[in-house]
């Protein structure tokens, strides 16, 4: 399987993503993402001083890569399993997503996340 370079640094970035929010590192989340950054989560609140769940995993599986001029467009689904307040390990997720990447100033920044 013959990829682009920018498909293998969005892949790299992705699952850069995957693992801050595995460790709950908001400083390699800020490199991340643009500071307006969009997230679309239907019907949650995000609140806190560091809102991340806890999870015990994280993975994600780009099934889709569309580039045009400096914009990458990513979709596939991603996998996960948390631990809730009172410390009870949750049911393994997975779920549809889809990723917004823009190039600014060289650098690629998530713009925007949509999950189903």
């Amino acid at each position: 399987l013959v990829v682009s370079a920018v498909e293998q640094e969005i892949s790299d970035l992705e699952a850069m993503e995957c693992l801050a929010l595995q460790k709950r590192d908001t400083l390699v989340l800020r490199k991340l993402l643009i500071r307006d950054f969009t997230l679309d989560y239907p019907n949650e609140l995000v609140a806190g001083e560091n809102p991340i769940p806890y999870y015990v995993s994280y993975s994600r599986m780009v099934e889709n890569f569309s580039a045009f001029q400096q914009t990458v467009y990513t979709s596939g689904y991603e996998t996960f399993q948390k631990i809730d307040a009172n410390g009870k390990l949750e049911d393994v997720v997975k779920r549809a997503y889809s990723h917004t990447w823009t190039r600014l100033a060289g650098t690629w920044k998530l713009t925007s996340k949509t999950r189903n």
